[in-house]
């Protein structure tokens, strides 16, 4: 069988996790798969940890880009969930309802509750999330210690009243998912990241906000950018608490 080519079209986190179960259904298949020679990172870092990782990944090559969001393959709602989509949509027998990594996070105590305020793609009222998230906190986890991360990789560099944690690499924040209790962020890569260690830890709450309306993400119409993701399930997960704000 010819070798499978694997790339997304755009360079993001949460952009590249949402294929990351296709290698191993396509090495089932018998082909071997390589990044395409082309394929785009917003950072390093990204490439490395979902595709260094990947045993089923055998690094780059010039192949036919035939996995991922090739021309041709426009995302429907077929499976009701977000990652089987992807998944049937490639010829695949769905099978998986979260992306997944194959790093192992280490463990770090006394992680209780992480807020991730950032976004690039999708732009929120940032007083009126950070009013949402205090609220939320305050109703279900007032007797949990938060922190906000901090990151020169992130757009939001200060903790609005909770205590900093600083990320310095995506490994990092992994294991700091991994080990806390309750995991809130915006509807962004971040949001995916915490997706992709439910293969390993269905313990930790997470909570994601999506804003009503967002000028950034086009082709909205006359539904909310909330209403659309909710049924179309884009970039949607199970074991995640949504919030219309």
């Amino acid at each position: 069988m010819s070798a499978f080519g694997i790339k997304s079209y755009f360079g993001g986190l949460g952009d590249t996790l949402q294929f990351s179960t296709l290698p191993q259904l396509a090495a089932e298949q018998g082909g071997p798969v390589f990044l395409t020679e082309d394929a785009p990172f917003r950072s390093a870092e990204i490439e490395s940890l979902v595709w260094g990782y990947n045993p089923y990944v055998e690094g780059r090559a010039s192949v036919l880009w035939n996995l991922g969001d090739t021309p041709g393959k426009a995302y429907t709602n077929v499976c009701n969930s977000f990652i089987k989509n992807w998944e049937h949509i490639h010829g695949f027998v769905p099978k998986n309802d979260f992306p997944i990594i194959y790093y192992k996070p280490k463990y770090h105590a006394n992680v209780e509750g992480l807020i991730d305020l950032s976004s690039i793609s999708v732009r929120y009222d940032l007083p009126r999330l950070v009013v949402a998230i205090k609220n939320l906190i305050k109703e279900q986890y007032a007797t949990l210690k938060f922190k906000v991360v901090v990151s020169t990789y992130h757009n939001v560099l200060e903790g609005f009243g909770f205590d900093v944690v600083s990320i310095t690499s995506l490994e990092q924040y992994v294991d700091l998912i991994n080990s806390c209790k309750v995991f809130i962020s915006t509807y962004s890569g971040q949001h995916m990241l915490g997706g992709s260690i439910r293969h390993i830890n269905m313990e930790f709450e997470q909570h994601c906000f999506i804003p009503e309306h967002d000028h950034g993400v086009p082709d909205c119409g006359d539904s909310t950018l909330y209403d659309k993701v909710m049924k179309t399930k884009l970039f949607i997960l199970p074991a995640v608490t949504y919030h219309r704000i």
